[in-house]
């Protein structure tokens, strides 16, 4: 499951992993399209276009196979 929000002024996209360590995902933000791309051992699992046209992560936090990570723009 993906799910994706905005809280306050960040974008927040939650995915369930079940059965995936951290050091088996990669998390990562494409700079031609702006999306957001979370993989497991090398296949993209998820693409998530973010509204923005400099994104940057703030927070990348992975528990009990839960990850959220929150994006907003970077600064100017």
């Amino acid at each position: 499951m993906f799910d994706a929000r905005f809280d306050d002024d960040e974008f927040v996209v939650t995915a369930d992993v079940p059965g995936t360590s951290k050091d088996d995902l990669s998390i990562g933000i494409d700079p031609k399209t702006n999306d957001l791309v979370i993989g497991k051992n090398g296949t993209v699992l998820e693409r998530v276009s973010l509204p923005w046209q400099s994104p940057e992560a703030t927070r990348v936090w992975f528990n009990n196979g839960v990850l959220e990570v929150r994006v907003r723009p970077a600064d100017p």
